[in-house]
């Protein structure tokens, strides 16, 4: 008789450390995320998901384990969101479905149940991909129903699970190929193991606050990434719940296949799965008119959700908690490029341009000459140009170049993020001459001319400048040249001194702070100066400088 049985309310309080544990490290989760079309956040998604399932059950009281699990699934598969979301929700259920009629759970109860949730998820899945949450979670039950569980302490049960779902998602990288390039484990199979850990963590006596702050709240979409010039690149994240009805199918002989078989003519990344009359779809595509005129001859819908991923994003910095079992020597490259920068946009753009990697830091952030000996290795090329673009940088970067033998290092002495734009906007490296590329790219920062708007922290006098404490003051390749109480008015004064020189286009990097209405006045302002001039609006989200003007 195994000794360990788990009722309705111990399930209750594992779903609740579990979504804990997986809140607080959704942000590795997303930034785990490498694959080449964004389908939002993981670790969002993950959090969202049993979240729902969380919300279902956290009022009820019932003992039993088996009514206990399915209001939680029932939760899930109402608030799953992304690819993630919908296969996390189907595991769920076959977990339910392996519980049904039990009032509690012995250990083999619950491995048993394990193996119906793997099951249900690859059901779920149109074509599974090893290497991802599915492999994870099969090899959790796998691994557990090869175990004598009968006299198993709580405490060492929670162990092994911990062990086999952390071998296990160290190992995605061996089974996509994606992974292994990149350097990242799956972000879905991390996102199961948070889960699994928050869980476990309550079964070895460990405490996981219910942080207030941890709340997932949805991000605002920034819709101006998205304009009347820019071009479908990725399609739409559709999601629906459609409930079938009798008015308009035979319900009973559904064919479930049939629908699939279409989905799959106008899209990929297909998750579909029928719970009693109810469908879910989780699809890419980029004709989301045509899953909804086609589901709808079957019945009403319950859910819609289309995203166009053109808006999403993923971030550059990796936190990962796990070691993958990469290849000790990886390809190396004649040439690298490592950026400080900070905020969102800056740091994909300055990706998009040709920087390999980014450190995270700038104005009141200044990196470590370990955080430089890192991206230093990390870019594994024999020459690599280093962008400070901070005067306080500088120095820094220079003495970790002193502490780095493994490769050629040019310090590129950018002084502020404009320069940096710059000097990636005409990177160049076909002359193969790293001379001509470094006096290229000096050349490029002795053409350019920074303006930024920041804010006062003391009142002070610069060359003539009044500046009181909180004042927005406005900056020329970093010297002060204008300040006002009144951020507008400081944008206007110094763009009256960037404007003086004939310039035929003009580069604005928006802060995180920096409203719609603010942007549309920058604009007219500019035009009324110079109609003929080119504007290209960036979205920066940087902390500190409200705007950058290139």
């Amino acid at each position: 008789m195994e000794k360990i049985r788990i009722d309705g309310v111990v399930f209750r309080i594992l779903i609740e450390y579990g979504f804990n544990c997986l809140m607080k490290n959704k942000k590795i989760v997303n930034e785990l995320n490498v694959f080449p079309i964004p389908d939002g956040d993981t670790g969002d998604n993950m959090c969202l998901t049993l979240e729902g399932g969380l919300n279902a059950i956290k009022d009820k009281s019932t003992d039993n384990i088996s009514e206990m699990a399915r209001i939680c699934s029932d939760g899930m598969i109402n608030s799953a969101r992304g690819n993630s979301g919908v296969i996390l929700s189907q595991l769920f259920f076959g977990f339910a479905k392996g519980l049904k009629e039990l009032y509690s759970a012995s250990i083999s109860d619950v491995v048993s149940a394990m193996a119906t949730g793997v099951k249900q998820g690859y059901l779920a899945v149109d074509k599974p991909t090893e290497g991802t949450m599915l492999t994870v979670a099969k090899d959790l039950a796998q691994g557990l129903c090869n175990l004598d569980l009968k006299n198993i302490e709580v405490e060492e049960f929670a162990k092994i699970i911990l062990e086999i779902t952390k071998k296990s998602v160290e190992r995605t990288p061996d089974q996509l190929d994606i992974l292994k390039a990149n350097g990242v484990v799956d972000s879905g199979g991390a996102g199961l193991y948070y889960i699994i850990e928050g869980c476990c963590r309550y079964l070895q006596g460990e405490i996981i606050e219910d942080n207030p702050s941890n709340k997932y709240t949805k991000k605002d979409v920034d819709y101006s990434q998205f304009n009347e010039d820019s071009i479908m690149q990725f399609g739409y994240c559709s999601e629906i719940m459609l409930q079938l009805t009798r008015t308009k199918t035979d319900i009973d002989n559904f064919n479930l296949q049939a629908l699939k078989d279409f989905l799959n003519n106008i899209g990929d990344s297909l998750v579909v799965f029928q719970s009693c009359y109810v469908i879910k779809i989780h699809i890419h595509t980029f004709e989301p008119h045509k899953l909804l005129e086609y589901c709808s001859r079957y019945g009403e819908f319950l859910q819609v959700k289309i995203e166009n991923m053109t808006l999403q994003h993923s971030n550059i910095h990796i936190e990962n908690n796990f070691s993958p079992n990469m290849p000790e020597e990886r390809e190396r490259k004649k040439y690298g490029v490592v950026a400080v920068a900070s905020g969102e946009g800056i740091v994909k753009l300055f990706k998009d341009f040709g920087a390999d990697v980014i450190i995270d830091g700038g104005q009141t952030n200044n990196p470590s000459v370990n955080d430089f000996i890192q991206a230093f290795e990390k870019t594994n090329s024999e020459v690599i140009f280093v962008l400070t673009n901070n005067s306080n940088v500088i120095l820094t970067a220079k003495q970790s170049a002193k502490n780095f033998n493994s490769s050629k290092i040019h310090i590129i002495e950018t002084k502020n993020i404009g320069e940096g734009y710059a000097v990636l906007s005409m990177l160049d490296f076909t002359s193969d001459d790293e001379e001509k590329i470094v006096k290229n790219m000096y050349k490029e920062i002795s053409n350019t001319t920074t303006g930024a708007i920041t804010r006062a922290n003391k009142s002070s006098k610069y060359k003539g400048v009044n500046i009181l404490k909180e004042d927005y003051i406005g900056l020329i390749n970093n010297n002060i040249v204008t300040a006002n109480s009144i951020r507008i008015r400081a944008v206007f004064d110094l763009l009256d001194n960037m404007l003086q020189d004939t310039k035929d286009d003009i580069v604005l990097i928006f802060g995180k702070n920096f409203t719609l209405d603010e942007r549309k006045v920058v604009r007219e302002y500019i035009l009324s100066k110079n109609y003929d001039i080119e504007i290209y609006e960036i979205d920066g989200n940087q902390e500190i400088y409200d705007l950058y003007i290139i």
